[in-house]
């Protein structure tokens, strides 16, 4: 699968939402629906291409079909704005277990463009881990204080630029603890690239 079939698996579903709200006149029940239909088309098409199921993928997309049940149901859009929480606190707290004990989590879906030693894929997972936590707490802040669509737009716009940010960021880490095969050339924006669109949109 290319890196661009990807982004587009990554990004779809949460397009979808925001476009689905503002087509029904900024509902937020029915664009949950969409959001719920959108993510397991989602992830069916990345299974028919890789014929395999990304842990990530498939457990965002249960949450979003758990929390978006709930939405609708109980007609309250509060349950859907909760869930990139749950998703950013079980990622923080993997990622920081991943470091602790020294499994890579990240490695398998990194592939080729994340290579680097044990000691920087340690501080990169606690630093991604923390990050995580402070995202989970940054969204519990708005869902409590802002409109169902101010809190859309920004977890589509301020999340995606939040979590580039901080993938830029990491670039000196890279450069310092990235190995390279003989054929390579450093690119380090590359992998942040891969690592930002793995992990931001794990919470949408």
């Amino acid at each position: 699968m290319t890196q661009r079939m990807r982004t587009a698996l990554d990004f779809g579903p949460l397009l979808a939402y925001l476009a689905a709200f503002y087509l029904t006149g900024k509902d937020p029940y029915v664009s949950t629906g969409v959001v719920m239909i959108a993510s397991l088309i989602s992830l069916s098409i990345y299974y028919i291409k890789t014929r395999k199921i990304a842990p990530i993928p498939a457990f965002t997309c249960a949450i979003i079909l758990v929390f978006g049940s709930l939405t609708i149901y109980f007609h309250d859009d509060g349950f859907i704005m909760m869930k990139p929480t749950i998703v950013y606190i079980f990622m923080g707290a993997g990622l920081i277990a991943s470091a602790l004990t020294g499994k890579n989590v990240m490695g398998s879906a990194m592939g080729p463009y994340m290579k680097m030693s044990p000691e920087g894929w340690k501080i990169f997972l606690t630093r991604f881990g923390l990050f995580c936590f402070l995202a989970a707490g940054i969204n519990e802040v708005l869902r409590r204080s802002v409109s169902f669509e101010v809190w859309l737009n920004f977890k589509l716009f301020g999340f995606t630029a939040l979590f580039f940010l901080f993938s830029m960021s990491q670039a000196p880490l890279l450069s310092k603890h990235l190995i390279l095969d003989e054929d390579d050339s450093p690119d380090p924006d590359t992998a942040l690239a891969s690592a930002e669109n793995g992990t931001e949109t794990s919470g949408q």
